[in-house]
């Protein structure tokens, strides 16, 4: 984790006085029982490593280090125990930083994605929320539960559904999917299964006296097929 000395320089009549700001990293039983609560809920059963208060655009905030699936992750919590967000990991200077994934409250992403969201999750238990991005374009993942069954859908910034996923029960498949199964994999068992919905819109144009049937979805991403 990376410890950030502030200093304050003041100058008084007796000379140049300094003070600094000291981090300390502090144990759970020595921090507020809301900020705890938070900690706890979003380690999520991980190691801590550190827990430190900082002070963020002049705001005392706890920096939190986790070490998770074998990789060291900081998120931040305030004083009062509202949870900040993760902080993104730099990537290295020879690695392409064009891809990233953050965990999100729902609250935290815009309101035409928390408005579709609600619409299809309705009362449902939401357990994470995701928001990627890749190659400048921001999308948001939410994962869900309805009956016990794991569901998850993707939508654009803009509040535009790109996929619905829904985990179902293998006797669910259809007689021909089991039957291209059956003779493709003889003997395999089916572990799992999720019935996959892609939205996207289908264009023709024509260039050149060339027609050109293209598929392209919310965020602009085009799968373009030429006509015979």
């Amino acid at each position: 984790m990376k410890k950030v000395m502030i200093t304050l320089a003041f100058m008084a009549v007796a000379g140049l006085i300094f003070l600094v700001y000291a981090e300390e990293n502090l144990s759970l039983d020595k921090i507020p029982a809301a900020v705890r609560q938070t900690i706890e809920k979003y380690a999520e059963g991980a190691k801590i490593n550190e827990i430190e208060l900082e002070k963020e655009n002049g705001k005392e905030v706890y920096d939190v280090e986790i070490l998770k699936d074998g990789k060291e992750v900081d998120f931040m919590v305030s004083t009062d125990g509202q949870f900040l967000g993760f902080e993104e990991e730099e990537e290295d200077d020879d690695e392409e930083d064009d891809e990233s994934e953050t965990k999100i409250e729902l609250a935290q992403a815009p309101q035409a994605v928390q408005d579709a969201i609600k619409k299809i999750v309705g009362d449902n238990p939401i357990k994470e929320v995701i928001e990627e991005k890749e190659d400048g374009v921001t999308t948001y993942e939410a994962e869900y539960t309805v009956g016990g069954m794991e569901h998850s859908l993707e939508c654009a910034a803009t509040g535009e559904i790109l996929e619905l996923e829904s985990e179902i029960e293998a006797d669910a498949l259809p007689a021909s999917v089991i039957e291209k199964l059956n003779k493709k994999f003889p003997g395999a068992v089916i572990k799992e299964a999720c019935a996959v919905q892609v939205f996207f819109y289908e264009i023709e144009i024509e260039k050149d006296g060339k027609k050109q049937e293209i598929e392209i979805n919310a965020t602009g991403e085009i799968d373009d097929d030429d006509d015979d």
